[in-house]
């Protein structure tokens, strides 16, 4: 009977060994990803244990640099640990953030130069952000809709929703001058 007793609690020990191996691996923070400008390289990743990401803003001073969060005199990171910024790209100096943590989101375009948001807008994340060095395009959520300007506004209403408008917007970079043109649309919101 010892032989059993002994064996059972090897395989304790040997599960618990194996679990908190599991953990931190879990636990463990992805590798990061970068985009780059002339003068800037942004540094970011999945953060482990919250949402959002971790983003570091790394001067290049004419020379490129390995992608990882090596920190360097005049670098500093965007956002606090519980911020829910997630990099989309970068266009010029001007990061594209996508942040929220619900199913209504926000598009945050923030100059790395300047340390500064240029804007943030409510905007259609089931549609393409489209950025190039000097110009991002999206769909902005212009208002509040009604049942006048939107076809599905009483049964987005019925389920608890509320009808939003839509219209394509244009920003151009460095400015952050926003633009609207187009056919106006409707989606739900919560």
């Amino acid at each position: 009977m010892r032989g059993g007793v002994e064996w059972r609690v090897g395989v304790a020990i040997l599960g618990g060994v194996m679990s908190l191996g599991a953990q931190a691996a879990l636990a463990a923070p992805p590798p990061p990803k970068c985009v780059a400008s002339a003068q800037y390289q942004v540094v970011y990743r999945d953060r482990a244990d919250a949402v959002g990401m971790d983003i570091l803003v790394q001067k290049l001073d004419g020379k490129p640099r390995k992608c990882a969060f090596d920190r360097k005199t005049g670098d500093y990171r965007i956002g606090d640990p519980d911020d829910p910024n997630y990099v989309l790209s970068l266009g010029g100096n001007v990061l594209v953030l996508d942040q929220g943590t619900g199913p209504d989101r926000t598009l945050g375009l923030y100059d790395v130069q300047a340390k500064k948001f240029l804007l943030t807008q409510d905007y259609d994340d089931g549609q393409p952000v489209d950025v190039k060095p000097t110009l991002v395009r999206f769909q902005a959520v212009t208002g509040p809709a009604t049942a006048a300007n939107c076809p599905d506004f009483k049964s987005m209403k019925e389920n608890g929703l509320e009808p939003s408008l839509t219209q394509a917007a244009e920003v151009a970079l460095p400015a952050g001058k926003m633009t609207l043109s187009g056919k106006v649309g409707c989606i739900a919101r919560q």
